[in-house]
């Protein structure tokens, strides 16, 4: 586990972090108090990037939206250690903990037709998903160099 409070190499949590990965994770913004326990647990854990690539993708998903999705599906796959992978598992443990999103975690009750479609469409865009991943993944800088 790395240390716990950000080095000079380590900034602190952006406070928009929180609300751009929640807004991926539930479909809404998180509360500040939920954001502010999101920022105490990654400093925390010393969720913090391990070398370029990982910087690279943490900071991409950072400053443009679309990529949390591919980016998360690409991480999942082949660099589960990974910062950004790390963070939206904690910030997902936040939400699914806190009364106010608790229920966008609990399944629906669905139709037999209905859970079908559903697992279709689903499946086709995390298919999408990892395929954009993965092109993201190669324009990464490499090395363990921060």
């Amino acid at each position: 586990m790395q240390d716990a409070t950000p080095s000079p190499t380590q900034p602190p949590v952006n406070p928009r972090e929180a609300e751009r990965f929640s807004r991926y994770l539930v479909g809404v913004v998180a509360s500040p108090a939920l954001c502010e326990r999101y920022a105490a647990g990654v400093a925390e854990l010393g969720l913090f990037p391990s070398g370029r690539a990982d910087a690279w993708a943490l900071s991409l998903a950072q400053r443009r939206d679309w990529t949390i999705g591919p980016l998360d599906a690409a991480c999942a796959i082949l660099h589960s250690g990974w910062a950004l992978r790390r963070r939206l598992i904690l910030l997902s443990a936040v939400l699914e903990a806190s009364p106010a999103h608790a229920d966008d975690y609990i399944p629906q009750p669905r139709g037999t037709l209905s859970v079908l479609a559903v697992c279709v469409v689903e499946g086709v865009a995390g298919v999408v998903n990892l395929l954009l991943g993965l092109v993201l993944l190669l324009l990464a800088p490499k090395g363990r160099a921060a």
